[in-house]
């Protein structure tokens, strides 16, 4: 598991394929311009994962993953597909 697939299971509760984050990735390319800070990701993230993958389970974490937010800004930043 690469490490923004580890992130959006500890943040989102959600097990992504290497297709699913590849078409994450290209979302995020997609609405970069209107994400204003790793807030503003975070939302817009959980509505695009929430509407694409309606109906899967989650899986929720009791640990603090709020520092994360910046990591999955950098990860995504990156634009390299794993």
């Amino acid at each position: 598991m690469n490490d923004l697939q580890s992130i959006i299971l500890k943040s989102f509760g959600l097990v992504l394929t290497a297709q699913e984050i590849d078409d994450l990735h290209d979302w995020y390319l997609k609405n970069k311009s209107t994400i204003g800070n790793s807030k503003d990701l975070k939302i817009q993230l959980e509505g695009y994962l929430s509407s694409k993958y309606k109906g899967r389970q989650r899986i929720f974490y009791e640990e603090d993953t709020s520092n994360l937010d910046y990591l999955l800004v950098v990860l995504l930043d990156q634009g390299k597909k794993k």
